[in-house]
């Protein structure tokens, strides 16, 4: 099997810079004083309890009656319709549980993240973190050792923090912080559906597959998946691969790059529903026969899986990955409520067995975003 990833994106692009947030609050700030954009919730909500958060392997927070709870959300970008989701869904627990919860976004630049971590972590204004990473290396010591250290329990998702994110799914919560959330990014996962993939392609075929942008670990759980299943099935050839940056557009030029390149592609697998929509197009406009695959299950994918345009949709669940998670980060600070280090966060389906979005199910599946 012949696996290029395309190193050529050395930032992604076309992520907007401003944080754009309707209903919101906007906040102002310095290198001590981070800003967001506060989502509503109550100034006043308080820890109902003296207790102690239990982070694994000896780390611990106290937590005091009577303090203020505050919750930043740490994302890492808004410009596409999966994160949107979450903040959504972050808005709407902030307002169920009256505690405030404050966005900062990214823009899936992992410097201005780890900026943004920093100055919380200086300004001491936040209790609780929410952290959907960019780059879980550096920011590993920051989440896992100087957060706790300073009073401060992090929940995370999407990307796994400390070199776990190729770990299978019950290995990728790393201690120090309270627990993971998400089975679609982890390997388990990307087993699971590269496997289901398998079985729905009998016979030799080639194909190509749209990552995302490089860094994102979802993409060699995916790669080493591919080449598991080589071993077991030759027939199978990636003939072609390419980083995208998430996006529809990206998802329909780099897939009339790789159909002029490779006419003989005849099927496509995406890790994203944005890259998919983009991809579908360019296989449409080529009059291509060409299977589409994909990890997504957005409510835009959905006419083009009734169509059967794209074969199968693994379903991604951003509002329940989000609220299970925010939900247990609000209730262990809070009353000390222990919950477990790793949680699937899908609405769907579970870790090793995902839902799969098609003909057959699509008019009874609830696209999340």
């Amino acid at each position: 099997m012949s696996i290029t990833l395309s190193w050529t994106r050395t930032r992604v692009l076309g992520f907007s810079t401003a944080v754009v947030l309707t209903t919101i609050l906007a906040g102002c700030g310095s290198s001590s004083a981070p800003s967001g954009s506060k989502a509503s919730g109550n100034a006043a909500a308080t820890i109902q309890t003296t207790h102690t958060v239990e982070l694994g392997t000896g780390e611990s927070v106290i937590e005091k009656k009577g303090t203020p709870l505050k919750v930043a959300f740490f994302v890492a970008t808004e410009s596409n319709l999966y994160t949107k989701a979450m903040v959504a869904e972050a808005q709407q627990v902030s307002q169920q549980t009256h505690v405030p919860v404050t966005v900062f976004d990214g823009n899936f630049d992992a410097t201005t993240q780890y900026d943004q971590l920093q100055n919380a972590l200086q300004s001491k204004q936040y209790n609780a973190w929410y952290v959907t990473p960019i780059d879980g290396q550096q920011q590993c010591k920051l989440l896992s050792k100087q957060a706790p250290a300073a009073g401060i329990v992090v929940a995370t998702s999407n990307l796994a923090l400390c070199n776990r994110g190729t770990q299978p799914a019950a290995d990728v919560w790393q201690p120090g912080t309270l627990d993971y959330a998400g089975a679609e990014d982890t390997s388990t996962y990307a087993n699971a559906w590269v496997n289901y993939v398998s079985t729905q392609l009998p016979g030799p075929h080639k194909i190509a597959v749209l990552y995302g942008p490089p860094l994102i670990t979802l993409n060699a759980n995916v790669e080493n998946a591919l080449k598991a299943l080589e071993k077991r099935r030759p027939d199978l050839q990636v003939v072609a691969s390419v980083n995208t940056d998430f996006s529809t557009a990206a998802g329909l030029s780099d897939t009339q790059t790789l159909l002029r390149s490779h006419p003989d592609i005849d099927t496509v697998l995406s890790v994203y529903a944005d890259v998919t929509v983009g991809a579908v197009k360019a296989v449409q406009a080529a009059h291509a026969h060409v299977k589409i695959f994909d990890l997504g299950g957005s409510t835009e994918e959905l006419n083009d899986i009734r169509d059967g345009a794209i074969t199968a949709s693994a379903a991604y669940t951003p509002r329940d990955t989000i609220r299970t998670s925010l939900d247990a980060l609000i209730a262990a600070v809070r009353n000390g409520t222990p919950e477990p280090h790793y949680q699937s966060g899908l609405a769907v389906g579970t870790t090793d067995d995902p839902f799969e979005i098609t003909k057959a199910n699509v008019n009874s599946f609830h696209a999340e975003y």
